[in-house]
């Protein structure tokens, strides 16, 4: 996907599939919504609890923030980047997500933080996977958790199970058979490191770019990194639940945290789905849908869901804008600069 993003080609047919895909799932989702209804509650929104949505996310990058930081090799001195110099990185890659098609923004936190922090960028792009990957099972496991606790229909817990235990194989995946892929690979080449497969002599070029994402995966982390990892997604996962139940609030619709929880879950999940830039469509289709079957009416499903989709993405593109600017080293072109460890 990396190299049809790069490509003009590649990039017309991403940025035209996700345009049609949020076009028809934004048409179904306001199918039977009154938009007048939903203009007003909109407009009268109670701006106290929205005031404290902002501070959740400003928590949840925070996490999201020092959770890469954990997962991120050292640099060539030793040392980790701090989770300060990181931040802005991570803001910038928001912006890219909402401004460009596939997730983009991912990859071009991998390159933004590679250059600054001389660091191997494959393997830098294999920690934003295994981030992803930490997110879908620590996700999974906690809407499972909370659609069984409050009863939630059949078909969503069984919904919850089936996604936890993708994300759990996934998981062992990357943190047990992507190391052993690694190993196989020193073993080939006893005296290789990952940092130097790339310069081996006569190597295929494919075996090199897998073991030095392999490494970025599950090769360079220890067992107590990865938990710690997991822990912050799992404090991460009740603050997204906990934005959705303050932005329900604001307008006057009262659900509990567990359904909100839900609505959550249903509506990060459907940002894996391919769309326009921003996600718009897909997430408002499975957050309304989802706050529906927790028994909120359609069209303040639907104000719901726009509203709490705003609040996930704008504050956190907007400071990446704002990053963007004062860094000035958008082409990752700044020399990294020696900091104490955050």
């Amino acid at each position: 996907m990396w190299r049809m993003a790069s490509s003009p080609f590649g990039r017309i047919w991403l940025t035209l599939l996700g345009i049609g895909i949020s076009v028809a799932a934004l048409w179904i989702a306001i199918r039977n919504v009154d938009l007048a209804f939903v203009a007003e509650r909109l407009a009268h929104a109670d701006v106290r609890y929205l005031l404290v949505v902002l501070a959740v996310v400003a928590a949840q990058v925070w996490l999201r923030t020092t959770r890469w930081q954990v997962l991120l090799p050292t640099r060539p001195d030793g040392t980790r980047a701090p989770t300060r110099r990181l931040l802005p990185v991570v803001l910038i890659g928001y912006l890219g997500n909402v401004a460009l098609p596939a997730r983009l923004g991912e990859v071009v936190r991998t390159y933004l933080v590679s250059r600054r922090e001389d660091l191997d960028p494959v393997a830098v792009l294999g920690t934003v996977v295994l981030e992803r990957i930490l997110d879908v099972a620590a996700l999974a496991a906690f809407a499972l958790i909370v659609a069984t606790s409050i009863g939630a229909p059949s078909w969503i817990v069984a919904a919850a199970a089936i996604a936890a235990a993708v994300g759990l194989v996934a998981l062992l995946v990357a943190i047990a058979g992507l190391p052993a892929l690694v190993g196989a690979i020193r073993r080939f080449w006893p005296n290789a490191q990952p940092s130097s497969w790339v310069r081996l002599p006569g190597s295929s070029r494919i075996l090199q770019i897998v073991g030095r994402f392999a490494a970025g995966v599950g090769g360079i982390h220890s067992r107590r990194a990865v938990a710690a990892a997991a822990g912050l997604s799992f404090i991460a996962w009740p603050l997204d639940a906990l934005l959705v139940w303050l932005v329900a609030a604001s307008i006057g619709i009262d659900i509990s945290l567990g359904a909100a929880a839900l609505i959550s879950a249903a509506a990060v999940l459907s940002t894996a789905v391919p769309s326009a830039p921003g996600y718009v469509g897909t997430y408002e289709l499975a957050a309304a849908f989802a706050a529906q079957a927790m028994g909120v009416a359609s069209s303040p499903a639907f104000a719901l869901a726009v509203l709490a989709h705003a609040f996930t993405i704008l504050p956190a593109a907007i400071a990446g804008a704002v990053s963007l600017v004062l860094l000035r080293d958008s082409l990752g072109m700044v020399a990294p600069v020696p900091e104490p460890d955050a």
